[in-house]
């Protein structure tokens, strides 16, 4: 085994330790299942809540991401927003968006 491999295998066991089950749909294409590591971030804006985060996917998982594509996890809708980085082999760091709706306003 090459040192990529260990890599991989050990990326892999992460996803399966850590990851949360998602659904990916590229902007012009169909829904996929993969696994995710997920950080969710608030932010507010003018009295309306958002929230933003950021996904860590495989690249075998999503080769090229689409912009702005959508991610589902835990039954909320996220969009893809941003492209943060890839490591080259193995991983994609994604920024995520997701509008909350407010109850009230003041």
């Amino acid at each position: 085994m090459t040192f990529l491999d260990d890599l991989k295998k050990g990326i892999d066991d992460l996803f399966d330790l850590a990851g949360k089950d998602a659904v990916y749909t590229p902007k012009n294409g169909f829904p996929e299942n993969i696994r995710v590591i997920f950080r969710q971030g608030a932010t507010t804006h003018d009295g309306a809540m958002g929230a933003d985060g950021k996904i860590r996917v495989r690249k075998s998982d999503i080769p090229d991401p689409e912009l702005p594509g959508t991610i589902e996890i835990d039954g909320n809708l996220w969009t893809i927003t941003g492209i943060i980085e890839g490591d080259g082999e193995t991983l994609w760091d994604l920024s995520i968006k997701r509008d909350i709706k407010p109850t009230f306003k003041r």
